[in-house]
C-alpha cells in the first residue's frame, strides 16, 4: 500500500515509487526527492442527468454550471496542483483541438437571462408564465465516497451555491454506485471519472447507442454529428482523417453535451535524487 511505499522511499529500501497521490507527493516534495508527473488518458467531470432532473433541460441551468465551477481551485485544492484543467471529453494524447469551444460567461449574468430568480434563501426559483408552477434550482451529486471525489463534489457544491444553486451531495462505495446509480441512471449529476485509452472506450462513453446499461453514456447525450463522427473515424484509411472526425467528437461533447468537464490528474512517480560523495572523486573508465 502506499503507507509502507512511501516507508520504503524513507528508509532508502527503494528508489523510485509511481502511483503516489498528491498529498503524498506533497510529503515527499524537499526530502531529497524528486516528483515526475505524466499526463494520462483519464479525464473527470459531472454528468448531468436531464431525465432526471428536468431543469437540466434548460440550456442555461447546464451552461451556469459549466461556467460556475472553479476547475483552477478544484486542481488546486483537490490535487494540489497535480492536474490540468479542462473542458473536453478526448485527453490530449488522443488529439490536439485548438478551437475554442466558447469563451467563458458570466454565470449569474446566464441565470439572471434566463429568468432564474434569488429567493430569502439566496436559492434561485424560476416560475413558468403558463403553468404557474416553480422550479428551484436544485440537484444532488452522486460521486464515489474516495476521499478526493468528496473534496472535488464539496468544491463544486460550494462554487454553485454561491450562484444560487441548492446542492445535495450523496457518496456510494465504488460497488454500489455501480449498481444503484450508474447501471439504473438513477441520478441527478454523477461525479465520474472516465479513462479513454483507445477509441473503443470513447465509443462506450459516448456513442447514442450506449445511453442506457450495459452502455456507458452517463450523459444520455445523443448527437447525429457525434454518431456520424465515430462512423468517419472507424472507416478512416490515414492519419488525418482520424484526428478530423476524432476533434469533431471532442468539439460537439464539449460544447453541447451536459457536461462540465473538471480536470485530467496527472500520474504520479517519486524518484531519490542520487547522494554524490563529498571529497572524493569517482573515475569512470
Amino acid at each position: 500500500n502506499e503507507r509502507e511505499l512511501s516507508a520504503a522511499l524513507n528508509s532508502r529500501k527503494i528508489d523510485i515509487a509511481s502511483g503516489i497521490t498528491p498529498e503524498r507527493a506533497k510529503n515527499l516534495t524537499g526530502n531529497n526527492m524528486t516528483i515526475v508527473s505524466y499526463r494520462l488518458p483519464r479525464i473527470f467531470g459531472l454528468f448531468m442527468n436531464k431525465s432526471q432532473n428536468p431543469i437540466f433541460n434548460d440550456t442555461a441551468v447546464v451552461s451556469a454550471v459549466k461556467n460556475g465551477i472553479d476547475k483552477q481551485a478544484l486542481v488546486n485544492n483537490v490535487l494540489l496542483g497535480y492536474g490540468i484543467p479542462i473542458d473536453r471529453p478526448i485527453p490530449e494524447v488522443f488529439t490536439h483541438t485548438v478551437e475554442e469551444i466558447s469563451a467563458p460567461q458570466n454565470p449569474n449574468e446566464i441565470l439572471d437571462k434566463a429568468g432564474w430568480k434569488s429567493g430569502n434563501d439566496g436559492v434561485r426559483v424560476k416560475t413558468d408564465s403558463k403553468t404557474k408552477t416553480a422550479s428551484v434550482l436544485q440537484f444532488s451529486i452522486s460521486t464515489a465516497d474516495s476521499p478526493e471525489l468528496i473534496a472535488t463534489a464539496n468544491g463544486i457544491k460550494h462554487d454553485l451555491e454561491a450562484i444560487g444553486f441548492s446542492i445535495e451531495i450523496k457518496t456510494f462505495s465504488l460497488g454500489d454506485l455501480n449498481q444503484d446509480a450508474i447501471r439504473t441512471r438513477d441520478y441527478d449529476a454523477l461525479l465520474f471519472g472516465e479513462l479513454v485509452n483507445d477509441t473503443g472506450s470513447l465509443y462506450a462513453f459516448w456513442h447514442s447507442s450506449e445511453v442506457s446499461d450495459p452502455g456507458l453514456n452517463v450523459a444520455q447525450y445523443k448527437s447525429t454529428v457525434v454518431d456520424k463522427s465515430f462512423s468517419d473515424l472507424f472507416t478512416a484509411s490515414d492519419a488525418p482523417s482520424c484526428l478530423s472526425a476524432l476533434s469533431r467528437i471532442d468539439y460537439d461533447i464539449g460544447k453541447n453535451a451536459p457536461v462540465a468537464f473538471l480536470y485530467s490528474p496527472l500520474y504520479l512517480e517519486a524518484r531519490r535524487k542520487p547522494e554524490l560523495e563529498h571529497n572524493s572523486v569517482t573515475s569512470i573508465i
